[in-house]
């Protein structure tokens, strides 16, 4: 399924609470080093929440006349999930379904290729703490 990040049966929040306290942060929505991540979506993607150096989770190069949109999975963090969203107008989105490449035993790859024709349209990736 296009949903899940990843795998496992963690208890809710073990593992961002224990990311979250070794970092000196604890509420997920927040983004204390302001640069524009909050914190889940920093814990999700192994980035410094105390640094304001920005670092685009979600890659885009050109493929022939089309893009693909690329991003990557650490399948030890299973208490969340990510999913990639696309809109035409911001406020509607709908998930898109990617294609998956194991790159090792704890990371994946996430990519799909999109014509650059067609009405204007954007993507997110949606990071969520499993319930």
């Amino acid at each position: 399924s296009a949903l899940a990040a990843s795998p496992g049966d963690l208890a809710p929040g073990e593992r961002f609470d224990a990311w979250a306290a070794a970092n000196g942060v604890s509420d997920p929505t927040l983004d204390a080093d302001r640069d524009g991540l909050s914190n889940l979506v920093e814990y999700a993607f192994g980035l410094n929440p105390n640094s304001d150096s920005f670092s685009s989770p979600l890659a885009m190069s050109p493929v022939g006349r089309n893009y693909s949109l690329t991003y990557r999975l650490d399948l030890l963090r299973t208490d969340i999930d990510i999913i990639l969203q696309q809109s035409t107008d911001l406020e509607n989105w709908t998930t898109v379904t990617t294609n998956r490449t194991l790159i090792s035993s704890s990371e994946q790859s996430r990519a799909i290729t999109l014509p650059t024709t067609g009405p204007c349209v954007f993507h997110r990736l949606q990071v969520t703490q499993k319930p």
